[in-house]
């Protein structure tokens, strides 16, 4: 199950700057692979962070930092690939 769920998601097509290929074609043109893991504060909204009042912004802001991001090579994938990478 998970191996089909991993080929699914390393042979969708994506639009990268260098035209359109797989992640698997993607990662395999990567050399030398860096992996990176981050936390979702990236994403932090000032709008919607600014129209919280008390308790919520800090439930937002625990979700963002709960929220994990996954990189290889500066290139976001889903966590079932980040781990399959070695």
């Amino acid at each position: 199950m998970a191996l089909g769920r991993l080929n699914k998601a390393l042979d969708t097509r994506y639009n990268f700057s260098d035209g359109v290929c797989t992640l698997r074609q993607k990662i395999e043109s990567l050399h030398p692979i860096v992996k990176e893991e981050t936390d979702g504060m990236v994403n932090w909204n000032r709008r919607h962070a600014n129209t919280l009042a008390g308790n919520a912004y800090e439930e937002y802001e625990a979700r963002l930092k709960a929220k994990r991001l996954y990189y290889i090579n500066d290139l976001l994938v889903p966590k079932i690939v980040y781990d399959a990478v070695s």
